[in-house]
């Protein structure tokens, strides 16, 4: 069993993400929602196959947040699931916030409150 670097949380945030070649690109964004966050990463559900190491630029929603979360990440990999034209995607993240370089720390600490038990330090 493999223990990973950040804790993951299932989470169900509403997200919108646009694959980004180079520069920006100006394409609409693609609503979807997240099956799994951590502060490293997200794992989410696509209606379009997103190649791995493709960079991505996210937009989250969570409840939670008072402002929506940005990201840059890479796609690690994708799996196609049964149903036609869905993906499952897994992506690494390199840059969280929007001139705020606590926003990473705010979520991995959101994450850990939701998985520790009460009291623990």
């Amino acid at each position: 069993m493999v223990k990973r670097k950040f804790p993951r949380l299932d989470e169900n945030w509403k997200i919108n993400f646009r694959v980004i070649e180079g520069r920006a690109d100006q394409a609409s964004p693609i609503a979807s929602l997240a099956l799994n966050v951590s502060g490293g990463g997200i794992c989410f559900t696509s209606r379009m196959e997103v190649l791995p190491g493709s960079m991505l630029a996210i937009e989250m929603e969570s409840p939670e947040f008072e402002m929506p979360v940005l990201a840059m990440a890479q796609a690690i990999w994708c799996k196609r699931l049964r149903t036609p034209d869905l993906y499952d995607v897994g992506c690494e993240f390199w840059w969280l916030g929007w001139k705020d370089t606590n926003t990473q720390q705010a979520l991995a600490n959101y994450i850990r409150t939701k998985i520790e038990p009460p009291g623990k330090e």
